[in-house]
């Protein structure tokens, strides 16, 4: 499964809520989802996705550095587990302008032993990992990605929109 890696990031800060927790998001690394269920509903009281994925598959890290104390105290406490994690700033388009994107992350951090007082130092890197049960994607207001593993639910329904395509041929 290929996992997406977000490097090109500019201005990205992490925020819970309302609530801006400073520092700035160097790379940001999502699941990746097999293209056999890319864009599908899946049935199922199971949860057919999040067995099909797993939940160690779905692991995201966040590179960050120069964060608030407040982040690192939520994060060793474990408060941020289960809570929506944003990361919000814009992205490089390669062509001279930026693009606003926010990524949403559910899930409960791994390595909460791992932060540190250092992390406040904006020259030291901090990796935080995510088990995620969550993950949105929204580029210049608009939706791009939603992968909910609880309600087995992928956006975009790329499979729908051929279906409708075909149709009308």
């Amino acid at each position: 499964m290929a996992m997406e890696k977000i490097s090109a990031l500019d201005g990205f800060t992490l925020w819970i809520g309302d609530a801006d927790y400073g520092g700035t998001v160097t790379g940001i690394t999502l699941p990746g989802l097999p293209r056999r269920i890319e864009g599908r509903r899946t049935g199922g009281r199971r949860g057919v996705l999040g067995v099909k994925l797993g939940l160690e598959e779905a692991k995201a890290t966040i590179k960050t550095k120069g964060v608030s104390q407040s982040l690192i105290d939520a994060v060793s406490s474990g408060k941020i587990d289960g809570t929506r994690l944003f990361a919000r700033g814009n992205l490089d388009d390669q062509q001279g302008g930026y693009t606003s994107v926010v990524y949403e992350l559910q899930g409960r951090c791994t390595n909460p032993d791992k932060i540190s007082e250092e992390w406040t130092d904006d020259d030291v890197e901090g990796e935080l990992e995510f088990w995620l049960v969550y993950w949105r994607k929204d580029v210049a207001g608009e939706r791009k990605l939603e992968v909910d593993l609880l309600n087995d639910t992928i956006y975009p329904d790329e499979a729908n929109d051929a279906r409708r395509a075909n149709l009308g041929r």
